[in-house]
């Protein structure tokens, strides 16, 4: 594998491993960060829908087609939703971790994608083994949204 490769798979992993916590408004740095993906989310969106040639030759050659372009839609629909959602619910809960991840090996460069579903379920994961997420129950389906009791709730 060549260091191009690489660098791609070590990229997509380190975006993959904070898209999980889109949702998250604990701390300062997490909403910086968080506000910084989405934007890069938003403007990669519309650089390709759009056509504005600057940002949008990042991804041209992957959603040229119609299966590339339903995947960046719903990719960036997903962000959306995880960021509306409260904290440890949508983005990890088994819905949302597996739009995420199909979504982006049908939006993204084959290297980019792998590295960012290696990275989003490794989140997942390694939420699982901390004290507030044993409890965590990934495989209850749950809309965005609403809270772990049922109730709705849209946090920005």
């Amino acid at each position: 594998m060549e260091n191009a490769s690489k660098a791609l798979i070590i990229a997509g992993s380190v975006l993959g491993s904070w898209a999980p916590d889109v949702d998250s408004k604990k701390s300062k740095g997490a909403q910086i960060v968080n506000n910084i993906i989405l934007l890069a989310v938003l403007a990669l969106g519309a650089a390709h829908y759009l056509d504005i040639s600057i940002l949008n030759k990042s991804i041209s050659y992957v959603t040229d087609t119609v299966v590339g372009n339903l995947g960046l839609l719903i990719f960036i629909v997903n962000v959306l939703l995880g960021r509306l959602s409260s904290h440890r619910q949508y983005t990890h809960r088994v819905i949302g971790t597996a739009i995420a991840c199909v979504s982006a090996y049908m939006a993204f460069p084959t290297y980019i994608a792998v590295g960012y579903i290696i990275g989003y379920v490794s989140h997942i994961l390694a939420d699982r083994f901390t004290a507030a997420g044993k409890h965590l129950n990934f495989f209850r389906l749950q809309l965005p949204m609403f809270t772990s009791k049922g109730k709705f709730h849209v946090s920005l």
